[in-house]
């Protein structure tokens, strides 16, 4: 995906967020800001006070004061710090909740064919980080980011009027030496952000064979065909691939470190030894020279904090512009834009001409097919492997579209219909269907709340029988064992009795077993 948003543009999407779903956040940033300024000035100026005081009047009830005051400023200045970060900390994932709702709801809504496109699917790992999944990414990152670098700018501020009356000279060259601490730094950002979809694709290869490792529905496959080093050749393949990226950008982030150390080095060197000189010249007092060295290293830390911040705030923009660029990635699907009503009925179906090849494939899956059927007819499509006929019930169901010809229902093209009203005249049984680790009763029905006697009379149809020894808790039973650890463990035969029992519970005119 090419970066469509600029920076400013991506803080503007934030900022709305923040507006719509936690306005507290723009409460507690202006209160963190002033006790982050303030706090660096009060470990400056009050010891500049106490050793002036020491070496010059000495007044034992002036010291006391100081010391006091000082005490208790730093005191109250950490306190106020840690509880506005202790009640911040979890305003962000207010924010990013629904970004990351209709990041999943997009990815349930989007077109079948798109879930099988291997873009897509890596695109959803690098978009999930723009929402905010982890603490410091995407948008959370920025959120936090904000708590954080306004203080360390204004103390930037204070740091430089300091450092400006010492000399022009040492606060040219510090800012030259810490921009450089920047240029790095957002040069690593973009690096990381380059190489964002080769290491995506290699994490979603990785988390399958991981799943795939600590899932004990596949133990029998994996034991009997003894593909334990198969899989774990394979996963460690994609790992040392990602080690692979991760090491390259270390290598860059070492590098840049040792600069940083290096360029340190020379600072510090050059900074304190001019200071120690005008002690030596007698040009400024010990009390000064105390006061200065702090504001030069803390003019150092919030040059380099801001900096870090501002290299971060681009690469957080890109993780948003992932995320506000998957979330515009256009449906392959056609939609109708004045849909036509489903007639009710009888229905007649005609694929006429039908030419299908799936994405990136060269070779056509269906050609040139016609046929013709109604509802009410019982008609059985038969041929080996792999000759087409699951794919002729995906286009049939409109999971994909043709690439050549057309699908007529009662003579009008299906693409002219509501997609989920269309959807709907359907119940299908694949042959890779899925049962959900929920009750046996929302299985069936496909639902929360359903009609038990509807659903016990279609499990009794498909040939499952709800016996209390295997079922204990009837249609309330779980299923499996990965959402309550009471589920029970079905065979295959029964999970597709339980499919099919799903198929029938929909009532849908159209019945397709795969």
């Amino acid at each position: 995906m090419e970066k469509k948003y600029s920076l400013m543009q991506n803080m503007r999407y934030v900022l709305d967020g923040v507006w719509k779903y936690n306005r507290v956040i723009l409460l507690l940033i202006p209160l963190n800001t002033l006790v982050t300024a303030v706090s660096p000035f009060i470990g400056i100026l009050f010891p500049r006070q106490i050793l002036d005081e020491l070496l010059t009047a000495k007044r034992p009830e002036r010291l006391c004061m100081l010391l006091a005051a000082f005490l208790l400023a730093s005191s109250a200045a950490a306190y106020l710090a840690q509880c506005l970060r202790g009640v911040y900390m979890v305003q962000p994932v207010k924010v990013t909740k629904p970004y990351l709702n209709r990041l999943y709801q997009k990815c349930m809504d989007i077109s079948f064919q798109c879930t099988e496109d291997a873009d897509f699917l890596n695109n959803v790992q690098t978009a999930r980080k723009g929402a905010g999944w982890g603490n410091y990414e995407g948008i959370s990152g920025m959120l936090h980011k904000w708590f954080e670098m306004p203080g360390a700018v204004i103390a930037l501020g204070g740091y430089i009027a300091i450092v400006s009356h010492l000399s022009l000279w040492i606060l040219l060259y510090l800012t030259g030496c810490v921009g450089i601490h920047y240029a790095l730094s957002l040069a690593g950002k973009r690096r990381e952000h380059r190489v964002r979809e080769e290491l995506a694709g290699n994490q979603r290869r990785s988390n399958y064979l991981y799943d795939i490792m600590y899932d004990f529905s596949y133990g029998k496959e994996i034991r009997l065909y003894d593909l334990s080093d198969w899989l774990g050749n394979r996963f460690s393949l994609y790992r040392d691939k990602i080690r692979g990226i991760k090491e390259k950008q270390k290598n860059f982030e070492m590098w840049s470190t040792w600069v940083d150390i290096f360029l340190s080095f020379l600072r510090e060197g050059i900074v304190y030894g001019y200071l120690a000189y005008l002690v030596f010249q007698d040009r400024m007092t010990i009390a000064d020279f105390t006061m200065y060295a702090a504001a030069i290293g803390g003019f150092r830390w919030a040059f380099e904090q801001a900096a870090g911040h501002l290299a971060d705030f681009h690469g957080l923009s890109m993780q948003i512009d992932d995320y506000r660029t998957f979330m515009d990635w256009p449906d392959a699907m056609e939609q109708a834009q004045n849909p036509v009503p489903i007639p009710p009925g009888p229905y007649e179906f005609r694929f006429r001409d039908v030419s299908f090849r799936y994405p990136g494939s060269e070779e056509y899956a269906l050609r040139h097919v016609n046929i013709r059927f109604h509802v009410g007819e019982r008609l059985a499509v038969v041929g080996p492997n792999g000759s087409g006929k699951t794919t002729l019930i995906k286009l049939l169901c409109r999971l994909y579209d043709p690439d050549e010809g057309e699908i007529l229902l009662n003579g009008i093209n299906i693409k002219k219909y509501d997609y989920k009203e269309y959807m709907g005249i359907f119940s299908v049984v694949f042959q890779d269907f899925k049962l959900f680790s929920f009750c046996l009763g929302q299985n069936v029905a496909a639902g929360v709340d359903y009609d038990r006697e509807k659903a016990g009379s279609c499990l009794e149809k498909a040939g499952f029988a709800v016996s209390t020894d295997k079922l204990p808790s009837g249609l309330d039973t779980y299923l499996y064992k990965d959402y309550e650890g009471d589920g029970v463990e079905i065979s295959g035969g029964e999970a597709q009795k339980i499919a099919l029992a799903r198929a029938l519970y929909k009532d849908a005119p159209f019945i397709i077993l795969d």
